[in-house]
């Protein structure tokens, strides 16, 4: 976030107050918040400086501050991180300005674990730095709910844990069978809880997050039939909505025909037998795993070749979370 210090704040004569700000500093200091300064000087001049004039603290405030206001002439116009503001004495006693800057931003997913490592490597794709840095560091926290149905709990769990901004954003699968399939009961409570809230939050265009790995990663799963099967046959909205963990279900003998569940409402109709046959079993359970795989197995472009049906979605989300950091 972007702070300021009003000046009644910086004059006043309060011990506890200034201990505050100087905890303040140090989320500066690191390069978690950002310290938006009008007039150097007048800091300098301020009380809780001037009073306190050649100690080792006012030395490293005053050496924090010069760096936050340099920094601030070449920052990028277009910057998403930050974006945030709190006024310090204004919007919030510092002591709540403290405990608001020292929490981090939330991420609420169904599990912490494979969304995580999901969102991690979205983050990586596209150069996201200040946003990778912000999660290894902590400054952004990964909440893992335990399901679907305990997002909406988490989210009333953590509305009002700290004082200033809700830092809260929601993440989940959209469980998708066909392009028309309207949103669950679930989701559109978990709408309703976000918007009475006004978290923002995003459902995945495709099913799951697994419909997001690139071809390459994919072909590294060893599931030859399945991966020429999902690629040669199907087209990009079939793709979307394909159950990527356990594809289609197998026949009880093996002369017994494959049929797509009725909940795809047609969506795989025309498919041989052959392919549905390949298609059966999927990529498995721990597909996800293959977002853990070094950086240049995962990049933009290759993204974005399996997202033709919603280009840019992945960035657009990326920048409603970086807002909160």
């Amino acid at each position: 976030m972007r702070v300021r210090f009003s000046q009644e704040v910086l004059e006043r004569e309060d011990d506890t107050a200034w201990r505050a700000l100087a905890r303040i500093v140090d989320t500066f200091a690191e390069g978690r918040h950002v310290w938006e300064i009008d007039d150097p000087d007048a800091i300098e001049a301020s009380r809780w400086i001037a009073g306190d004039a050649g100690s080792r603290e006012a030395r490293r405030t005053l050496e924090t501050m010069r760096k936050s206001f340099t920094e601030a002439l070449y920052a990028s116009p277009n910057r998403r991180a930050h974006t945030l503001v709190i006024v310090v004495g204004a919007d919030l006693h510092p002591d709540q300005a403290r405990r608001c800057l020292e929490a981090p931003a939330h991420v609420v997913v169904e599990n912490g674990e494979s969304d995580g490592a999901f969102l991690k490597a979205m983050v990586r794709a596209y150069g996201r730095h200040e946003l990778e840095v912000a999660i290894e560091r902590g400054w952004v926290d990964v909440v893992h709910a335990g399901g679907f149905g305990e997002l909406e709990k988490r989210v009333n769990e953590l509305i009002g844990s700290v004082p200033g901004p809700c830092r809260i954003f929601v993440l989940c699968d959209s469980d998708r069978m066909h392009p028309e399939h309207n949103d669950t009961e679930a989701i559109k409570a978990l709408h309703a809880c976000c918007a009475h809230h006004c978290v923002p939050g995003h459902v995945l265009y495709k099913r799951s997050i697994e419909s997001y790995l690139p071809k390459g990663s994919l072909k590294r799963q060893g599931k030859r039939d399945v991966f020429e099967a999902f690629f040669d046959a199907l087209n990009d909205v079939q793709r979307d909505h394909y159950n990527m963990k356990e594809g289609f279900k197998r026949p009880k003998t093996r002369e017994g025909d494959v049929s797509a569940p009725a909940e795809h409402k047609g969506l795989f109709d025309g498919l041989a037998q052959d392919v549905l046959r390949k298609l059966c079993g999927g990529f498995g359970d721990h597909a996800w795993r293959l977002f853990l795989w070094p950086p240049s197995e995962i990049t933009a472009a290759s993204v974005e070749e399996r997202c033709t049906t919603n280009p840019g979605e992945i960035p657009r989300l990326l920048d409603t979370i970086e807002v909160l950091v």
